[in-house]
């Protein structure tokens, strides 16, 4: 490996850091500009939080659903269920029934 480049004499040592390097006269890179204009962008930043949290809640509910247990839905539960189930169309159903016996 080189050793980072150094000048002796006149001028202050001269390191290579991450961003920025000796020929771009310590100006930043075009993309840490974009990221320091970002950061100071209060609803872009708000924005990128909500992207987030949705994100984690996005990945972990189905994961926390697992643990839930039966779920009980009373509006599907089998002792609902009609006669007038899938019923042709008729004068009462113009467009027929559908599995609990509802008007189409």
């Amino acid at each position: 490996m080189s050793e980072p480049a150094t000048s002796k004499g006149a001028g202050a040592a001269l390191i290579q850091s991450a961003g920025q390097t000796a020929a771009s006269g310590g100006h930043p890179s075009p993309g840490r500009r974009a990221w320091r204009r970002f950061q100071r962008n209060l609803p872009a930043v708000a924005s990128a939080w909500f992207l987030m949290v949705l994100l984690a809640a996005v990945v972990v509910w189905p994961l926390a659903l697992k643990f839930a247990g039966p779920q009980f839905d009373a509006l599907h539960a089998p002792d609902r269920l009609s006669n007038a189930q899938f019923a042709p169309p008729s004068a009462e159903h113009w467009f027929g029934t559908d599995l609990h016996g509802r008007d189409v």
